[in-house]
């Protein structure tokens, strides 16, 4: 064994490793903007009804013309009554006598 000069010190002990730095945190990703309703369709307008048939209305027949009435030929005047003679007296047969 060989003769000790004086001792050597202690080796200093290793300074610890400083810690690693922790891994900042991954920034939260923002959240997606909401999609807009699709607007409601509106309803649709009521078909209207269909008028009902009305039937055909046959032509009239049309007047046939009134043919012109004749004249009316004029009257001719009445004559005058003739007077009226006077009925002679009746003379009173009388019975004769044979």
């Amino acid at each position: 064994m060989r003769p000790c000069i004086g001792e050597t010190g202690d080796t200093g002990e290793t300074g610890e490793t400083g810690d690693t730095g922790e891994t900042g945190e991954t920034g939260e990703t923002g959240d997606t903007g909401e999609t807009g309703d699709t607007g409601e369709t509106g309803d649709t307008g009521e078909t209207g009804k269909t008028g009902e048939t009305v039937s055909p209305v046959s032509p009239v027949s049309p007047v046939s013309p009134v043919s012109p009435v004749s004249p009316v030929s004029p009257v001719s005047p009445v004559s005058p009554a003739s007077p009226v003679s006077p009925v002679s007296p009746v003379s009173p047969v009388l019975p004769s006598f044979t």
